[in-house]
């Protein structure tokens, strides 16, 4: 078997003769069966991982595979597959209508025709799940979703039981540093209350309409506690749980209370992350909420996308300063053939940024508080004030980009919300995105023939040409690259 270094110089070599090999499943109603299409004859040798199959030469065009992450929207990327066709101009496939191929796998692999089989399982092309399929009069269609289509659920699948009028509700998930939440009541009878599924780290105080309660009882292995009294109104918590970090919440929700494993992670691209931005994270979640939306919130509070890297693991990319970053490739337009070059503005420059941060999960004003906590001589106003508001607002200015009076240029965009908790973090994280948004930005568009493939949106390349200032080289943070495999061909978005 070749290594991957060895593949990866293939890969970056131009004029080889190339095939994509494809092995689909079907379930015909008792088992999976699988079958293997190709862009040319191949077969396997009698001592590969697969012997002695016979690839069928039914794929005549290229498709692309494209991947990208977005500028400080949203946490999720994007993974698209263009449809893949099977000739069936001999109605040989005919029968695969009776085939069930929703949510069946799908893999992959680009090679040469002259390797053995098992030298193209050193890097998969693509590694997901059938969307759909539709049957024409000469093709047969595929669609296809990434792994991340199977995060596409609900996140709480236990549900409460033996709870009265909390019965069927969705157990709560806590995360991190949680201010004034609501925990669910489990048992009216004994005042039993859960605010986790499973282990807590830290519960700081209980209150009841505002008036810290001193008499309950800790079950802190289970996320519950019990008051000794019926509380008089709205019983809320200030706690914390043993996950703070985000590669320790996203694992959990992806591989704990979701249907991943560890082996379908690039865990370190997840610590690297934590790493260089080590925020603590602030997330309670009560309403039954499907997986994906959640790690959206999740990712995009620190500027990163998920998405799906070439060993169709989850990894995570986040926007960088491209003019901070060591490239790991140099594309120079008088060595690599570049087409329909072109350079646009990114973004407006805005003159400070803001984020939503330290949430107060149970707003409680006058009338939701206990007359001790309203009345004017309470000592502790700066928490009353705390309740009243659902959000802190952290903020990174600079004075000098402000516009001149009557002149409205400059963005100033509303405050965005996050799951960080503390003021510090979320300083921090205003900073470094008005390192990056309050100046102009550009969003440069090519095509690139023989250009390495594997790289993915939050590398970092280096741009040299003749045109747009860009003699000299200039660092680019890669958004979106559509691949053509078969066509050594890429299309990249790149900003500077």
């Amino acid at each position: 078997m070749i290594s991957l270094e060895e593949y990866k110089i293939w890969l970056a070599e131009p004029d080889h003769e190339r095939v994509l090999l494809v092995i689909l499943t079907g379930y015909d109603g008792f088992d999976n069966n699988l079958f293997y299409m190709s862009s040319a004859p191949f077969y396997t040798e009698p001592t590969a991982s697969l012997p002695n199959i016979q690839f069928e030469s039914r794929i005549e065009e290229d498709f692309f595979i494209e991947k990208g992450i977005t500028f400080f929207e949203k946490g999720i990327g994007t993974d698209n597959l263009s449809e893949l066709e099977i000739t069936n101009a001999d109605a040989e496939l005919d029968f695969w209508q009776n085939l069930q191929w929703d949510k069946r796998p799908i893999t992959i692999y680009l090679g040469d025709p002259e390797w053995k089989f098992d030298d193209f399982l050193v890097k998969p092309l693509f590694i997901g799940i059938i969307d759909s399929v539709d049957f024409g009069d000469t093709h047969v269609r595929f669609r296809f979703n990434n792994r991340l289509g199977i995060l596409n659920g609900p996140v709480q699948r236990t549900l409460l039981e033996n709870a009265s009028e909390n019965n069927n509700k969705a157990i709560p998930l806590a995360y991190g540093h949680l201010r004034n939440i609501e925990p669910i009541n489990i048992n009216p009878n004994t005042h039993e209350y859960q605010w986790h599924d499973t282990e807590v780290d830290i519960v700081e105080h209980i209150y009841d309409k505002g008036v810290i309660v001193t008499n309950y009882v800790l079950n802190s292995a289970y996320g519950r506690f019990a008051v000794n009294n019926r509380p008089a109104g709205t019983l809320t918590l200030d706690g914390q749980t043993t996950l703070l970090k985000i590669d320790q919440v996203s694992k959990d929700l992806m591989c704990r209370l979701g249907p991943l494993n560890e082996n379908d992670i690039d865990v370190d691209s997840f610590v690297e992350l934590s790493n260089e931005k080590n925020y603590d994270i602030s997330l309670y979640i009560t309403e039954r909420q499907n997986n994906l939306d959640i790690l959206e919130r999740l990712f995009a509070s620190f500027g990163a996308s998920l998405l799906i890297n070439f060993e169709g693991k989850v990894a995570v990319a986040w926007i960088k300063l491209p003019e901070n970053e060591l490239p790991i490739v140099y594309l120079d337009s008088n060595e690599i053939a570049l087409e329909n070059f072109s350079i646009e503005p990114l973004n407006n420059i805005q003159w400070r940024t803001r984020l939503k941060y330290n949430r107060n999960y149970t707003i409680q004003k006058d009338g939701d508080l206990a007359g001790s906590i309203t009345d004017p001589a309470y000592p502790n106003s700066e928490r009353v004030e705390w309740l009243r508001n659902e959000w802190r607002i952290a903020k990174y200015e600079v004075p000098t980009l402000f516009p001149p009076e009557g002149v409205n240029f400059i963005a100033d965009p509303d405050a965005v919300e996050t799951v960080l908790d503390s003021i510090s973090d979320a300083e921090t994280e205003c900073e470094y995105r008005q390192n990056i948004l309050g100046t102009q930005r550009f969003l440069c568009r090519f095509f690139a023939f023989s250009v390495p493939f594997g790289l993915l949106p939050g590398d970092i390349l280096n741009m040299n040409d003749s045109r747009y200032g860009l003699a000299e080289g200039k660092n680019m943070q890669i958004l979106n690259i559509r691949y053509f495999p078969l066509f050594e061909k890429a299309e990249i978005e790149a900003f500077f």
